[in-house]
Parts: C-alpha cells; structure tokens; sequence
C-alpha cells in the first residue's frame, strides 16, 4: 500500500514537471507584454489580454492551419497510418479550399 502512494506521489510530481511549461506559456499568452518583460516575472496576470490572440487570428490564416491540422490527424488515422491516403487526404482538402 505504501509503496503505491509513494509510486502516485512520484507520478503526479513527475506530471506536473512536464505540464508546468504548458502552463505557463498558456498565462503568459494573456499577459501584456509589459507583464511578459516586467522583472521579477509576473506569474498570475493582473488583467486578461486578448488582443494578441486577435491579431494573431488577424494577420494569419490561423482557421485554416487548425482545420488543416484536424484535416490531416483524421485522414492518418482513417489511412490506418498509411501515408499515401494521407496524402490524397491532403490533396482533397487543398482542392476544396
């Protein structure tokens, strides 16, 4: 039993290595950039900022990069992870766009 919760404490410390970055790029992206340089860094955003994922969606064509994403996870995993139906995949939806 013990050797289990030591095991699980182990996991989720290890879990929690791996996913800080994840985090942390998730609340900077709401930082101000003011808040992103600002020495010491300021962890927990005083105000939400959306107006970079605005532009963002603004500037770049960032819709059809996730849809394109979406397009080429199914057709792969529909291919059965052949790569030539992934490709007519790919093809298929560059067509319809």
């Amino acid at each position: 039993m013990k050797k289990n919760c030591v095991r699980y404490l182990i996991l989720i410390v290890m879990g929690l290595i791996i996913l800080a970055p994840f985090f942390y790029a998730v609340i900077v992206s709401f930082e101000s950039a003011e808040d992103t340089l600002a020495f010491p860094p300021v962890f927990v955003p005083g105000k939400i900022y959306i107006k970079s994922y605005l532009e963002a969606f603004r500037t770049a064509p960032l819709v059809i990069f996730i849809i394109n994403s979406f397009v080429v996870t199914i057709g792969y995993h529909r291919a059965g992870y052949n790569v030539q139906s992934c490709r007519i995949c790919i093809c298929l939806f560059r067509i319809s766009v």
